[in-house]
């Protein structure tokens, strides 16, 4: 729309959509199949726009990708988060991420509440078979785990087991258990999924199958075989590390070729609906493997930030015979808006949901029935790397014309796409009362939980054994949920006595129960056996009591001379 008066239309609008959007459709507007479609949904990991050859990246090639652009719906308006783990909360959920106590990539504020209702729950409860292959980044306990949340069959990287785990002959987990495997952690991840999809092909049962790869996301060496990355160090206008990237985009791309190929062996291609899309744009940040210079079709920002080149994603649907192929849709659409997008799809019948929602059913639109380019809406988006996000602080609020960032600037972003122009004091009134939708908006999400993370449950029937992640603890320590009386066994690992010159103590403290150990030369565990515990919500720490040698770690965080800590309880 060219004017908004937003007392008139935004303002009951929002009302509506912080309340719920799960509303049934119209029967004129169900897709109709001979039975459930099967469900491929393909997430990339940090791959912007300029990440496609089908988007005009000259030096780039990605012909499998492009052939799902081609003979796809594509909305070209399509919004996440500016990070991964927010993304893929919304996605799992059709709720703001802020609702579900994901607001943030570690320290705990990626655990997602188990209570939270997921697309593979609601496929699984719709007779779909579920598997997860890949990037799960939302808890890695129960009852935050995938295979709690209602997928059937899980293979994950199990990339923080050890401080060497590596890309190459990777951790991984099935299931819930360890699984180490041979060759490089793509690979392994598409070999899992096409295998899956060939077993589930076999059965009369519709399945989901979400492949989350962690390409191209940066990593620590090696990030990518050196093989796929020679042919673009010769091109003198990269510079490394977006050389690097690109080898990880064509490692991707020949995945997603391989497993199409299989699709169509297997005779899956009719009666598929293939999703593409990415979890966030571009990293252009890359810590030791330095900034990169990245194509990204002119777009404002990056991975990170709420300008248009960090949380706008191509976005993809395929299901040949069912969805015009080359047809492009301008209205703005969202990750909010997939779970009760295949929920429709899956069965049309059925549109309850446990949860309330923030998203809407893209049905109508992506099947013709409906043209959402007159529908009135508007999506907020925030990411504040801190214990409690404030207002302000890297947050938007956009419309179809509108786009308000940080509550500062102002753009008509139907005529200035790329964000140059700021017209906070051209137009005032749209401004303020932007801003006020959007503290309104905060408000709403923040209440829902607030900004306490996520408990585990410790002593639960679904995992004797639990480790507790050394990035995931919160400025406290890790909250838990003590669901059987002790004792416990609790294991350090990777402790370092080469950092404690002096002798030191390794102390672990849950609730009024506090143990101290010695770190002793030579050895890299400190093991604390039939620990007391008692039953209720209880917050667990660990410290070290003594000098400890100064030395940066991972991510440029402090090495605290220990890691992980398995708990199991004593049979």
């Amino acid at each position: 729309m060219n004017k908004i008066t937003f007392k008139a239309t935004l303002m009951p609008l929002l009302t509506l959509l912080l309340v719920s959007c799960g509303a049934e459709k119209k029967d004129n507007a169900k897709p109709t199949a001979k039975k459930p479609p099967n469900i491929l949904f393909i997430l990339a990991d940090d791959q912007g726009y300029g990440d496609f050859s089908a988007y005009g990246n000259t030096i780039l090639k990605t012909p499998n990708i492009d052939n799902i652009y081609r003979e796809s719906t594509r909305f070209n308006n399509f919004f996440v988060s500016p990070v991964c783990a927010p993304t893929r909360a919304s996605i799992m959920t059709g709720r703001y991420n802020q609702r579900t106590g994901v607001w943030d990539t570690w320290k705990g504020r990626v655990s997602m509440h188990g209570d939270e209702y997921t697309i593979a729950e609601a496929l699984k409860d719709r007779g779909y078979a579920t598997g997860l292959f890949g990037k799960w980044h939302l808890g890695y306990n129960t009852p935050q785990r995938p295979m709690d949340q209602g997928f059937d069959k899980t293979l994950e990287f199990e990339e923080y087991a050890k401080d060497t785990a590596t890309r190459v002959d990777p951790i991984m987990k099935t299931n819930g258990v360890l699984d180490p495997r041979k060759g490089f952690l793509t690979d392994v991840v598409f070999d899992d999924a096409i295998d899956w999809i060939e077993e589930k092909s076999k059965e009369d049962q519709p399945f989901f199958a979400y492949v989350a790869t962690f390409m191209p996301h940066t990593a620590d060496k090696p990030q990518v075989p050196i093989e796929y990355v020679e042919p673009f160090l010769k091109n003198d206008t990269l510079v490394r590390h977006t050389a690097e990237v690109y080898g990880m985009v064509t490692k991707l791309d020949e995945n997603v070729g391989r497993l199409m190929a299989k699709m169509k062996e297997l005779g899956l291609d009719e009666n598929t609906l293939v999703v593409y899309l990415s979890d966030n744009g571009p990293q252009m940040q890359g810590g030791d493997n330095g900034r990169q210079e990245r194509f990204n079709v002119g777009l404002r920002g990056e991975k990170g930030n709420v300008y248009e080149g960090g949380i706008k994603v191509p976005c993809f649907f395929r299901w040949p015979g069912k969805l015009t192929a080359g047809r492009e849709i301008e209205a703005m659409a969202a990750h909010i808006d997939l779970l009760p997008t295949l929920v429709e799809i899956a069965d049309s019948t059925d549109l309850k949901l446990p949860n309330p929602i923030d998203g809407i059913s893209l049905v109508p639109t992506l099947f013709e029935k409906e043209n959402m380019e007159h529908t009135t809406r508007a999506y907020f988006n925030q990411w504040d790397r801190a214990a409690v996000p404030e207002l302000w602080n890297n947050v938007t609020m956009r419309t179809d014309t509108f786009k308000l960032v940080n509550g500062k600037e102002l753009y008509d972003i139907s005529k200035d796409p790329y964000e140059k122009n700021d017209l906070a004091q051209v137009k005032p009134d749209v401004f303020e009362e932007m801003r006020e939708a959007t503290k309104a908006w905060f408000n709403d999400v923040s209440s829902t939980r607030g900004y306490e993370t996520s408990y585990t449950e410790l002593g639960s029937p679904a995992q004797k054994k639990l480790t507790l992640q050394f990035f995931d603890r919160n400025d406290k320590g890790w909250p838990l949920k003590i669901l059987e009386t002790g004792p416990y066994t609790f294991t350090v690992e990777n402790v370092n006595p080469k950092l404690f010159p002096k002798g030191a103590k390794l102390c672990i403290e849950i609730g009024d129960t506090l143990v101290k150990k010695d770190i002793v030369k030579g050895e890299d565990q400190v093991v604390f056996e039939d620990v007391e515990v008692n039953r209720g919500l209880q917050n667990f720490t660990i410290y070290t009591e003594g000098y400890k040698t100064p030395k940066i770690g991972r991510w440029n965080q402090e090495d605290l001379g220990y890691r992980n800590v398995i708990i199991e309880i004593n049979e």
